[in-house]
């Protein structure tokens, strides 16, 4: 798939549960190898994903949260957002930060003009 750009955006709303984590990291999975995309891109958009979900479901996420992957050309775009203000900016990510910090050129957080928040992570495309 060298060349190509990839901009078909996926989404898809979860609640934070055990198993649902599972299912939000094998929808990530799934799309994106169906595109093509080279495995260890995948296995690095997972992880993220994986992480984001774990991370809002400690904070307190208990409504239902929409995950969003955008594949571009150069990286992928993540975005995990839920309804009301969970403190993300006032709570350090932790241990996560470093397996963040690893697969992302960029993460963090951002509050909404609408009152939802969003995590949000840039994972480089090391193969294109």
């Amino acid at each position: 798939m060298a060349g190509k750009v990839h901009v078909a955006m996926m989404e898809k709303r979860f609640r934070l549960r055990p198993a649902e984590v599972h299912d939000a990291r094998s929808f990530a999975r799934s799309r994106l190898s169906d595109l093509g995309i080279d495995p260890d891109h995948v296995d690095a958009v997972d992880t993220v994903a994986g992480e984001f979900m774990a991370l809002a479901g400690e904070l307190g996420a208990r409504d239902t949260v929409r995950l969003t992957i955008q594949p571009f050309h150069l990286l992928t775009s993540i975005r995990l957002r839920w309804s009301r203000h969970l403190s993300v900016r006032d709570k350090p990510f932790g241990p996560r930060e470093r397996i963040l910090e690893k697969l992302t050129l960029a993460h963090g957080t951002r509050r909404n003009a609408d009152g939802t928040e969003d995590m949000w992570a840039e994972v480089p495309r090391s193969s294109v």
